[in-house]
């Protein structure tokens, strides 16, 4: 990739990780403003909220661990390599999703081993 298509990314990369950031703060405040309530109904949609922000915390966690590693990649100059095979991740791959770590044929290996 050429000088200006990293910048490209990265710019891409850098909005995409505040967009994630302001999306785990939300999800921080929405965690802290919960309060306690006594009716079994409302407890049971306090536990269910409760357990949609916790699924969503980890996402986004997960999600701005992805971008970093592509950003620091990015800076090393191993932004587009693939990290199972070493070989070029598909341009359309990192077009949709500038932050993958796997060419196709490595995520679906990768994919298969997860569901054993």
């Amino acid at each position: 990739m050429s000088d200006v298509d990293i910048r490209a990314v990265r710019d891409r990369l850098v909005k995409h990780r505040n967009v994630i950031a302001s999306s785990l703060h939300w999800v921080d405040d929405q965690k802290r403003s919960g309060a306690d309530f006594p009716d079994f109904r409302d407890r049971f949609a306090q536990l269910s909220r409760e357990k949609v922000l916790d699924y969503l915390d980890r996402s986004y966690g997960k999600e701005i661990i992805r971008v970093d590693r592509a950003l620091s990649r990015g800076s090393e100059n191993k932004y587009g390599v693939c990290l199972g095979c070493g070989g070029p991740i598909e341009s359309k791959r990192l077009e949709s999703h500038p932050e993958c770590e796997f060419c196709a044929a490595c995520q679906a290996l990768w994919e298969n081993l997860e569901e054993r």
